[in-house]
């Protein structure tokens, strides 16, 4: 009992390594590039980028930083795109960095 007790304090007091969500662009702040607050991200309102319309589909979800790159900006949020894709008929924008979740949007 008392290594195992001894062990769990180790852990507990062992520094954490934070994997970095997305890059901030220099000159912005993680704030700057989430859409948490955004009054179009809490009411659901559709996006244009171009000459695409994005709905909300599904629920936020974690995302891994290596399966999605920055394509535009949206209001004061940024807006991700899978890597590679070409036709970006799913984009994400950065629901909340401290967790990296992500809400998709489908092309219409």
């Amino acid at each position: 009992m008392f290594a195992s007790t001894l062990i769990a304090v180790m852990l507990a007091s062992a520094p954490t390594q934070m994997v970095q969500c997305v890059e901030v662009p220099a000159g912005m702040t993680a704030a700057s590039i989430e859409a948490r607050g955004e009054a179009w991200f809490v009411r659901g309102t559709p996006m244009t980028l171009g000459k695409r319309r994005y709905v909300k589909s599904g629920s936020v979800r974690g995302m891994s930083p290596v399966e999605v790159e920055a394509f535009a900006r949206f209001g004061a949020a940024t807006v991700f795109a899978g890597t590679g894709g070409a036709r970006r008929d799913t984009v994400y924008v950065l629901a909340d960095i401290r967790d990296c979740t992500f809400q998709a949007y489908r092309a219409k």
